[in-house]
């Protein structure tokens, strides 16, 4: 804001506007043209960061992250800064001099916002800024990293681990990804789908979701519009978790896709905790064996 507003000075001196009556509010008026730009391709860049694009570096997908906000931003930009010169530049025919320079040094002014706001600006967000401190934290120190899959399709839940995994590796380091899945076992799978939609549809706290979604999408900005719906359906199943609903069967194949997209370990939950717990044990446990997921348990080291 501070350079578009230097520039601006700079160039309306050099045509030798002074600053008059109604021109000295030029500061102030380019420094909220320029806000403008700055804050809602931030906003885009965060929100693109967030959505970790696979890439062979986390430099690289800085670098995407950047680009795409830029294209998500433009138009919006061009469009508004536009209208806004041509408001100034209608002052240009006003029989009153402070009221064309005030034109003058407007239209000077929104398009130094606009120069600078895609010139300067975003080279200091390739540069400087960091859009994921916690990603990057968990990566320099953490050896497993919980994650939530924003469930849009494979491919991008498989980008979105590999994009973690290498965050580490570009430090050296080695990190596990796991991730929290709600479990909905039944004989057949109509049974698990009634009961999901009984305790997350009939029975779900809308009220409490919404507001426990609002703090988290201000607190780590992971969430975007167009997954929104589904997340609050997700919180109200299993507080945003993956899930695996159906029957024995189809909930081993399900762990066997996560395995695949690299997912390392689940943290799993359940509605009612200690029957569905046992039914993991005596229904899920032997089948997850049979496919490899796990070595039998052979009892308690130390026990005799």
């Amino acid at each position: 804001c501070f350079t578009s507003v230097a520039g601006t000075l700079l160039l309306v001196q050099a045509m030798n506007v002074g600053i008059g009556l109604l021109t000295a509010n030029l500061v102030t008026i380019v420094f909220v043209l320029t806000l403008s730009h700055v804050v809602f391709l931030t906003a885009n860049w965060r929100r693109r960061s967030g959505e970790l694009v696979g890439h062979d570096s986390a430099a690289e997908g800085r670098i995407a992250a950047l680009s795409a906000a830029v294209r998500d931003t433009w138009e919006g930009s061009f469009w508004s800064m536009t209208t806004t010169m041509l408001g100034f530049a209608s002052l240009l025919v006003a029989t009153a001099r402070p009221l064309r320079e005030l034109g003058i040094a407007g239209s000077v002014g929104a398009a130094t916002a606009l120069a600078v706001s895609y010139a300067v600006f975003p080279a200091f967000l390739a540069r400087w800024a960091r859009p994921a401190a916690g990603h990057a934290f968990s990566a320099q120190h953490a050896d497993m990293n919980f994650a939530m899959l924003r469930q849009k399709n494979e491919d991008d839940d498989r980008a979105q681990i590999a994009h973690l995994k290498t965050m580490a590796a570009d430090l050296g380091r080695n990190s596990q990804c796991w991730i929290h899945v709600y479990v909905v076992c039944r004989d057949t799978e109509a049974e698990a789908r009634d009961y999901l939609n009984h305790y997350v549809v009939e029975k779900g706290d809308d009220a409490a979701v919404a507001n426990m979604l609002d703090m988290f999408g201000v607190q780590s900005e992971t969430l975007t519009p167009d997954v929104l719906e589904d997340f609050k359906f997700h919180f109200k199943a299993g507080h945003g978790g993956y899930p695996l609903v159906g029957t024995p069967e189809q909930i081993v194949d399900g762990i066997e896709r996560l395995s695949r997209l690299g997912v390392d370990g689940m943290l799993m939950s359940w509605v009612d905790y200690l029957g569905e717990c046992r039914q993991w044990i005596d229904d899920i446990l032997p089948l997850m064996e049979q496919a490899g997921q796990r070595q039998p348990f052979m009892g308690h080291p130390f026990k005799r």
